[in-house]
């Protein structure tokens, strides 16, 4: 008997190559284990929701039980809250007890959806934009947003986007070893650049980078938090001044 051992390639990037790093993250840090886990929660019920748009022109991955998807479930789980806590770990942050009292993540979350939701939807429906380039679009207006508002988030926005970018490279180079028609057989290549790095489309890693960079500084976002010992856009200021 014949076995598509495609059907299995989804179950294991989930949980073969991002539940050990979502793991190691919640065991090594447990003042974030809050809030890996209820941006884990939040991401992985997106996940599902967004396949909506990527599946009309992006890609048509299989899965191991069609009516159920659960894939999609735990790659929204595993990648968001890798993404939120990602700058905390490898840069030894921790949160100030104190907390920003101009932000109040309630006044937010609506409008963030909002703007989310009619970025893709006009950039997809109006424009007939892929849905990835949406995606990535929807990344970047947010970032600005977030940004705009907090201006100390920068570095954790960008350093997120960069690593999770990195993630996403050295997954796929994985992935693809073992099986190396992924891309051929779920994407539809013929709506992309066609622009591979080492045999991954370039889109999926400007799509990490995206996520990275609104995922990274959200639970700081909307909490109000501040890192102790100040932000790391004031640090970089002081020494700039100091060098000049």
């Amino acid at each position: 008997m014949n076995i598509d051992w495609y059907r299995f390639t989804y179950l294991f990037a989930d949980f073969l190559i991002m539940l050990p790093v979502w793991l190691f993250i919640f065991l090594k840090r447990k003042d974030l284990r809050k809030e890996i886990f209820i941006v884990s929660l939040v991401t992985g019920i997106l996940g599902p929701i967004s396949e909506f748009y990527y599946f009309k022109d992006y890609w048509q991955p299989q899965f191991f039980y069609s009516p159920i998807r659960f894939e999609d479930f735990f790659f929204g789980f595993f990648v968001g809250g890798i993404a939120a806590s990602v700058y905390d770990v490898l840069f030894d942050r921790h949160f100030s007890k104190k907390r920003n009292k101009h932000i109040k993540w309630l006044w937010f979350i609506i409008p963030f959806f909002l703007i989310l939701f009619v970025i893709l939807e006009f950039f997809i429906f109006r424009v007939r934009l892929n849905s990835i380039y949406a995606s990535i679009i929807a990344f970047c207006v947010i970032t600005f947003f977030i940004i705009i508002l907090r201006r100390d988030l920068i570095f954790v926005s960008l350093a997120s986007g960069l690593v999770m970018g990195l993630c996403m490279f050295f997954g796929y180079l994985i992935l693809i070893l073992v099986f190396p028609e992924l891309f051929e057989r779920w994407w539809t290549i013929n709506n992309l650049s066609k622009v591979f790095v080492l045999g991954i489309p370039i889109e999926e890693l400007f799509w990490g980078v995206g996520w990275g960079m609104v995922c990274g500084p959200i639970y700081e976002f909307f909490g109000g938090l501040k890192f102790k010992g100040g932000n790391d856009l004031h640090k970089f200021e002081e020494k700039f001044n100091e060098i000049s």
